[in-house]
């Protein structure tokens, strides 16, 4: 197992192997399945993170409501009012457009990789699992699993951590909040969309051939 983040293969960039790797402007997370198809999941290094308001006001968001299409969900969001959102679509790591806020399974894919903690995981209610949406499916959460990532760089306080604190997903619980993962246990948070002090990480993805 390899105890720190992966490096890109030389002689360009082939479909990505190992999560963790370089790939596509960011970090390998894993695949996702859409209703267009497989894709390899890309998040940001941990340079592109910030904390952004999900909305400036806590009022109903009308195309914001699906589970794993964070791209779907962010474009119905791109402008000032949805800083979050804009801010990721805005984003230019490794010169890539395309990023976005991921929906609540696809950022359920960067806790089971990447948990940077040692803390027992949400079970039960508010858990975000099992994730029927990545490939393959993720597994129901026991307080163990997942574990904390084996990859150093991922662990908290590495260079490319998430935090032990809560990330926006792009997805509307109702009028006023919208959901977040906690990334100390991995449970499922609804927040008012205008806290600020949530945290923002661009995603991307690219379809599978």
């Amino acid at each position: 197992m390899q105890s720190h983040i992966l490096r890109a293969a030389a002689g360009g960039e082939a479909d990505p192997t190992v999560i963790g790797q370089l790939y596509g402007g960011g970090i390998f997370v894993g695949v996702v399945e859409q209703s267009s198809g497989e894709y390899f999941l890309v998040m940001s290094h941990k340079s592109g993170e910030a904390s952004r308001e999900w909305k400036t006001t806590n009022t109903a968001t009308p195309g914001a409501s699906d589970v794993v299409d964070g791209w779907a969900n962010t474009n119905a969001m791109n402008n000032s009012a949805y800083p979050a959102a804009f801010y990721c679509r805005n984003y230019r790591g490794g010169g890539k457009s395309d990023w976005y806020l991921p929906a609540r399974f696809e950022l359920e894919i960067a806790y089971r990789e990447f948990k940077p903690t040692t803390t027992n995981n949400q079970t039960g209610s508010n858990s975000p699992s099992p994730n029927l949406y990545s490939v393959p499916v993720g597994p129901t959460y026991t307080s163990s699993v997942p574990p904390r990532t084996p990859l150093i760089d991922f662990q908290l306080g590495g260079a490319e951590a998430f935090s032990d604190d809560t990330y926006w997903a792009s997805e509307e619980t109702n009028d006023t909040t919208a959901r977040g993962i906690f990334f100390t246990s991995g449970r499922v948070v609804n927040n008012f969309k205008n806290n600020s002090a949530i945290l923002v990480r661009p995603f991307r993805r690219v379809k599978k051939a």
